[in-house]
């Protein structure tokens, strides 16, 4: 009798054993899709306040992101130490005005992708020729861009925005992988007007017009928008693998600015004049993307997610 009692609780002991793992297992499973689920959910008391605040904190991690490249892209460490202050800076300020409710947030442990920015900065713009200078030629092979924008100040008149016109008649754009290529040209109306025709791999998709603003015109490529205004025909790369090539076509119909960022660190070709100031174009130092692990943690949830910046990518 000892020994079927024996056994009988070792049963019980394995039995209570097997009920907690399966509880721990559905605890961990439930968390998973619960943490998969909150961006599109509303439903968890407190779900909404975090996922506001994950926003705002990837808002500041972008804005950190533009400044440092834009005014500390001596180099690498230099970049990283002013995002890194701008974080510590972002952590700060929302664990402060969420503890008042209650409330722990961190924004920790930054990683970056280095990248390399291109840019014609030259005052009153310049033709988009390269550094040697060619008309024809390549601005960056086997990359991905992002906050991809031109300032226009003229463009050749004699092209068509539909494509119609020869070749030799007006400025293109062109993202290739080898296979597929998009395409932009920029050309001038007699109405002064800057016209940006969009064609895609098996067709044109549009175009979008805009008159100018103080003598320019901006085109945000990888944005979306002509003149400040939504373009739909303007989806940047569509249809073209990741990692290509930005060609520009006939660079000397057209006189502006522009600036780019690619995932390439390091990045130059014969093309670019590497240091920055000397020319245009020219190449410097910039952050691709940043990391960041946001935790949330209120009365009824606890929230983990890693947040990505990479402001002006593509959708």
């Amino acid at each position: 009798m000892a020994d079927l009692a024996d056994r009988g609780q070792i049963i019980l002991i394995a039995a209570f054993a097997l009920a907690v793992t399966f509880i721990a297992l559905a605890l961990v499973v439930n968390a998973a899709i619960f943490t998969e689920n909150l961006a599109s959910r509303g439903e968890t008391a407190g779900s909404d306040d975090a996922l506001l605040v994950r926003h705002g904190v990837e808002d500041a991690v972008e804005r950190a992101v533009v400044q440092a490249n834009t005014y500390n892209a001596s180099s690498e460490s230099a970049l990283e130490d002013s995002v890194d202050a701008s974080i510590a800076n972002v952590s700060r300020s929302v664990t402060r005005q969420q503890s008042v409710s209650g409330r722990v947030v961190t924004v920790s442990g930054p990683t970056y992708t280095q990248g390399t920015q291109i840019v014609d900065t030259a005052p009153g713009g310049s033709n988009f020729t390269s550094a040697v200078p060619t008309d024809n030629w390549t601005v960056a092979t086997n990359v991905n861009a992002r906050a991809y924008t031109m300032t226009i100040h003229d463009a050749n008149t004699a092209g068509g925005a539909n494509f119609g016109g020869p070749t030799t008649d007006e400025f293109r754009l062109n993202v290739t992988d080898g296979s597929d290529t998009w395409r932009v040209n920029v050309t001038e109306r007699a109405s002064g007007d800057v016209a940006v025709g969009v064609k895609e791999f098996g067709g044109e998709a549009g175009v979008c017009t805009a008159s100018p603003t103080g003598g320019t015109v901006e085109i945000d490529l990888t944005g979306g928008r002509v003149g400040g205004q939504p373009c739909a025909p303007l989806a940047f790369a569509e249809g073209v693998s990741s990692s290509y090539d930005i060609e520009y076509d006939n660079g000397q119909l057209v006189r502006g600015n522009y600036s780019l960022v690619v995932d390439r660190d390091g990045y130059t070709n014969l093309n670019l004049i590497s240091l920055f100031g000397s020319d245009d174009p020219a190449t410097r130092q910039g952050i691709y993307a940043v990391r960041v692990t946001y935790r949330y943690d209120g009365a009824s949830i606890t929230y983990e997610t890693e947040v990505r910046a990479a402001p002006g990518e593509p959708a």
